[in-house]
């Protein structure tokens, strides 16, 4: 559960966008890419806010007594807790953004895939091989797979509008190859 990745959107085969885009210095073509791959990754991020479940009350998640005990507000998770960052800035062939949980609502993945609920904590070797100790489990929930599933077109769609606004824009600017910034 460590390296989650759900999903890749790769745009090939544009080549009078990298036409376009020759014209621009290399670094403003870079921003116009930047920004385009921003726009994509908002709507998947606002599809998972709209699809990440919320608790109706406050309540606290781990072990009275354990300092990672964490205060969880209702709608936390739907409201603040996914985010958008660039990634990978050393890489400079890819433009790579990441839809990401804050570190703070680390519990996000259990939401999203599930978890047994511990009761109490095996103690013998047959309670371990008999998986004894647990209370049940708790169903999957998923939000982040989802909403990527169901707005990777509409994500394809805002980076096409965003470039070729973004392209216009800059060329009536007169943003040439040589242009300094």
């Amino acid at each position: 559960m460590n390296d989650i990745k759900t999903g890749e959107i790769r745009i090939t085969g544009l080549a009078d966008l990298e036409k376009r885009l020759l014209d621009f210095s290399d670094r403003l073509a870079s921003n116009i890419l930047s920004g385009a791959m921003r726009a994509g990754a908002v709507v998947i991020q606002k599809e998972a806010r709209q699809l990440a479940p919320a608790d109706a009350e406050a309540h606290w998640l781990g072990k009275k007594g354990n300092k990672s005990r964490t205060l969880i507000q209702p709608g936390e998770l739907k409201e603040k807790a996914i985010k958008v960052r660039r990634v990978g800035y050393k890489n400079r062939d890819a433009i790579t953004y990441c839809i990401y949980v804050s570190k703070r609502n680390w519990y996000w993945k259990f939401v999203e895939f599930g978890h047994v609920i511990v009761a109490g904590k095996a103690r013998t070797r047959h309670e371990k091989e008999h998986n004894i100790g647990h209370g049940g489990y708790v169903a999957a929930r998923p939000f982040m797979r989802p909403a990527f599933e169901a707005k990777k077109a509409e994500a394809l769609e805002a980076i096409k509008e965003y470039l070729s606004a973004r392209i216009d824009k800059e060329a009536a600017n007169g943003g040439t190859r040589g242009a300094a910034l």
